[in-house]
Formats: structure tokens, C-alpha cells, sequence
């Protein structure tokens, strides 16, 4: 979710998260620094990852630039409070090597891959295991299983 849209109803959201997390569903604020959320809300919300917007990292490269110290301070920030961090937008090698050495956790965008349909996904799944021999089949997967039905959110 996109700060904005989480601050619009705080509490709620808030509320909302806090049942979900139970269950096992984890949380990311998507375009981090772009909304108008504070560094207070920050620390208070039940998330646990922070996606970086993709203008932040579109400023950053091989020299250390304004760009560079506000990504290194989100990476910081969201560390300190134990959040993993999302770098959206990824497109040379430059950021990447930039991201790898403030530590982002995940690095998405052009550089890894162009978006893909899911039946996309699931050949090329398919042929990376087939190359793997220790995953030769889908079958070695151990597919989720839901115990109780989950509970309805008011």
C-alpha cells in the first residue's frame, strides 16, 4: 500500500494490518518519501518493508550525490526500525552496485527482468528448475495448505 493512501484513515488502517499480521501477511509501504506521511507514523506502523520510489533511485549512481545520501537515509531509517527495504526501479549496474553497498535488501526493475504475464513466470520457473537438478519437478514443492478458514474482517 502507498503511504498516502495508508494515512488517509490511520487508526483504521492501522487496525486493519494489525488482524491481517496475525495471520501471517506482511506489509510494505510502496513509494516511500513520495506521500506525506512523518518519520513518527513511520515508526509506529505494523509494516515490514519499505519500498523505496523509483525517483529516489533514478538519482543515484557511481558518484555520492544528493541522491545517494537520501536512499542511504531511508536505508538507515527503515533498518533501524527493523524494516527490510524494497529499491524500486533498478535499471544499470551502477545503482545496483550503489544499492548492494548502502545494504538494500531487495533490488527490483529493468536491470533483472521486463514484467512478465504470470504464464511467463511459470515457464521460466519451470526451465530454471529443469536445469537445476536438486528441483528437476514441481512436484518437489511443498504446496501451502490452509488449516481454518480466515476470519472476515470487518
Amino acid at each position: 500500500m502507498t503511504e498516502t493512501v495508508l494515512i488517509r484513515n490511520l487508526d483504521a488502517s492501522i487496525e486493519q494490518i494489525t488482524r491481517l499480521r496475525e495471520i501471517g501477511v506482511q506489509f510494505a509501504i510502496d513509494d516511500f518519501g513520495t506521500g506525506y506521511s512523518s518519520l513518527n507514523q513511520l515508526r509506529t506502523l505494523p509494516v515490514d518493508v519499505v519500498k523505496i520510489d523509483r525517483s529516489f533511485i533514478n538519482e543515484i549512481g557511481p558518484s555520492d550525490g544528493d541522491g545517494v545520501a537520501l536512499v542511504r537515509g531511508i536505508i538507515s531509517l527503515a533498518h533501524s526500525l527493523e524494516l527490510k527495504v524494497v529499491a524500486e526501479g533498478v535499471e544499470s549496474e551502477d545503482q545496483y552496485g550503489v544499492l548492494r553497498t548502502l545494504g538494500c535488501d531487495v533490488n527490483q526493475g529493468f536491470l533483472f527482468h521486463r514484467p512478465m504475464t504470470s504464464e511467463a513466470i511459470e515457464s521460466l520457473l519451470i526451465a530454471a528448475w529443469a536445469a537445476d537438478p536438486a528441483h528437476n519437478s514441481l512436484e518437489s514443492i511443498d504446496k501451502p495448505r490452509v488449516e481454518e478458514p480466515v476470519p472476515a474482517l470487518a
